[in-house]
């Protein structure tokens, strides 16, 4: 696609993680998705940054915003491929969800979401607005991300 630069490609997030591996510390790393939700804020997966039952939570993530990789499919996306790059500590950056956290799986996967506070404006000041309104089951959406 040639028109990732503009909106509303350019406030799709790459998200390149960082986290330790609990049986050996080795570090690993991991590709999400995230959405320019206000001048400086994200919108995501907690699982995308939260600890697991093998990995410590992220230690450090790159985010690359209006990603138009040049390299082909499966080839991972280098900075020069973004309109905006930066990288962030996610122990103070990112708010995950509480709920996240609960016991009960079920509730944990229906609020798995975290916020991100990023220092780089959305890209061109364009952002998604969080829809106030409950879609009814013929209501079309569009979803896109990264794949893991």
């Amino acid at each position: 696609m040639s028109a990732t630069r503009q909106f509303p490609f350019s406030s799709i997030v790459c998200l390149r993680v960082r986290a330790r591996r609990k049986s050996d510390g080795a570090e690993v790393g991991f590709i999400g998705t995230a959405f320019y939700i206000g001048p400086n804020l994200l919108l995501t997966n907690a699982h995308n940054f939260a600890e697991s039952s093998g990995f410590a939570a992220a230690h450090n993530a790159t985010i690359m915003a209006g990603l138009n990789p040049t390299r082909g499919p499966g080839a991972l996306p280098t900075n020069s491929d973004a309109v905006s790059v930066e990288t962030i500590n996610p122990a103070s950056a990112v708010i995950i969800h509480p709920l996240y956290r609960s016991r009960d799986p079920a509730v944990s996967r229906a609020h798995d979401l975290a916020v991100v506070r990023v220092r780089n404006s959305a890209p061109h000041g364009k952002f998604f607005r969080i829809a106030d309104f409950t879609p009814s089951l013929n209501q079309k959406i569009a979803v896109c991300g990264y794949a893991a």
